[in-house]
């Protein structure tokens, strides 16, 4: 089925969007048409303490950070346009600067207002300046990078010391609202690569009290993601009657993701998403990227659009 699309104008340059919502994933293949609305990714910093193989954006690494200045006008044309569905706090690793962090959200809150869908990516390794974040509480989501419950597999993962497992319980107790933490967790074959260590990974994450467990297939973007790939239908097993998928959705080729809930050893419940998503940009917007070199484009690598780049 053909894509539904439109054809809208920001910064002067016409761009084709997405104007549908996503299908059920075991539904017909119909999507329902709707305003165009994309999500917004702001990349604070560059730099990043980690050095992940499988890392999408290790080519970008650099010292750049964004001018709030100019990040403002940029979310307030955006805002006028009415065009934003949620917004993302991704980088580099976002404390890396926790001021800029800082500034960054009460920015993005300041233009679009306190009901704006705001979340953020992070590999946990500054969880301790969370108290530095003025409206942390309102986060939709705080999605911290975890790609196995054992600390030293963890650690060689992300070709640097991450923090503990007890550091991470500590962290996760200092915060009374719980259900903004979720655990993504890339899967690799000499990671959480099959059934038995995904359902493992779901029993950590719920005695560190996180609530939610992201299984996410990695994009094959370099040589070890292509080898390393392992897809995220492999590792939700319901062998063992503990597992249910609630619903899943998919966006033609380019995405799909499935819900679900797990029952825990201790009989507590955990929830847990799979997604896996194609690399690069497709022959249409799906969202934008500002990126810590202050250029908004129609998303990562080299085939986006530059929309704008600080005039």
């Amino acid at each position: 089925m053909k894509a539904i699309t439109r054809n809208i104008e920001l910064f002067g340059k016409e761009i084709e969007a997405k104007a549908y919502s996503c299908r059920a994933e075991d539904g017909p293949e119909e999507y329902k048409e709707r305003p165009v609305k994309l999500i917004l990714t702001i990349c604070p910093v560059a730099a990043c303490n980690a050095s992940c193989a499988f890392c999408v954006a290790a080519a970008d690494r650099s010292s750049a950070r964004i001018d709030t200045g100019k990040l403002r006008k940029v979310l307030t044309y955006l805002k006028e346009r009415d065009v934003i569905l949620s917004v993302n706090v991704s980088g580099g690793e976002p404390f890396t600067d926790t001021g800029l962090l800082n500034e960054t959200v009460n920015i993005i809150y300041g233009v679009f207002g306190d009901d704006i869908t705001l979340s953020m990516n992070t590999n946990g390794s500054r969880l301790d300046r969370l108290k530095d974040i003025d409206k942390f509480e309102q986060f939709e989501a705080l999605h911290i990078s975890r790609h196995h419950y054992d600390d030293a597999v963890n650690d060689r993962l992300f070709g640097t010391k991450m923090p503990t497992t007890e550091q991470l319980k500590e962290a996760v107790a200092a915060v009374s609202f719980k259900d903004v933490f979720v655990f993504n967790c890339l899967l690799l074959k000499e990671g959480i690569g099959d059934a038995q260590s995904a359902r493992k990974f779901l029993e950590y994450a719920h005695a560190i009290k996180v609530p939610k467990v992201g299984f996410i297939s990695t994009m094959a973007v370099n040589e070890y993601t292509c080898v390393q790939q392992v897809r995220y239908t492999d590792v939700l097993d319901n062998s063992d009657g503990r597992m249910l998928v609630t619903r899943g959705f998919a966006d033609h080729d380019r995405c799909r993701c499935t819900d679900g809930v797990y029952a825990c050893d201790d009989g507590g419940i955990i929830q847990f998403y799979g997604r896996e998503t194609s690399p690069g940009t497709g022959s249409y917007v799906r969202g934008m990227v500002y990126g810590a070199d202050n250029v908004l484009r129609t998303g990562y690598g080299e085939s986006a659009v530059v929309l704008w780049d600080g005039d």
